[in-house]
């Protein structure tokens, strides 16, 4: 027989005695064949058994923290994180191919606080100026 065969046959019937060990002992609910604990197959408990529960007391106090800006705020001089913290579109603004300079990041929290406070859905004219005053803003990619 060539040796390759014989290898293999000998892993298959290998693996057949492996499988039938493991179901007779799967079908008697056995997972320890060897006898532990005491005669009446009971098993004893480790070191006492486990330890009593510790008691707990549910803290139910609500936190007292603020509700979010029902508009958008930023400080006198808006950082980059501002931006990207402030959820006026499903994505945060961030500065693309560059740093924006104090004056545009004014005129963007300007241009945002407007856009927010528009009265219809179609109404960019805050941000479109915007980008009209700063074409090569930074900001152009994330608006």
């Amino acid at each position: 027989m060539d040796p390759t065969a014989h290898r293999f046959l000998g892993g298959v019937i290998t693996q057949l005695i492996l499988s039938q060990f493991l179901f007779v002992l799967l079908v008697s609910g056995e997972t320890n064949p060897v006898p532990t604990g005491p005669k009446n197959g009971s098993v004893a408990p480790v070191n006492g058994g486990p330890p009593p529960p510790m008691p707990v007391t549910v803290n139910r106090t609500l936190p007292q923290v603020e509700p979010p800006a029902a508009s958008p705020r930023f400080s006198a001089n808006p950082t980059p994180d501002e931006f990207f913290r402030v959820r006026i579109f499903e994505e945060p603004l961030v500065p693309i191919a560059g740093v924006p300079v104090l004056a545009e990041n004014a005129a963007l929290a300007d241009a945002l606080i407007r856009y927010a406070a528009r009265r219809g859905p179609d109404d960019f004219s805050s941000l479109t100026g915007f980008l009209e005053r700063f074409p090569t803003s930074p900001w152009r990619a994330s608006l």
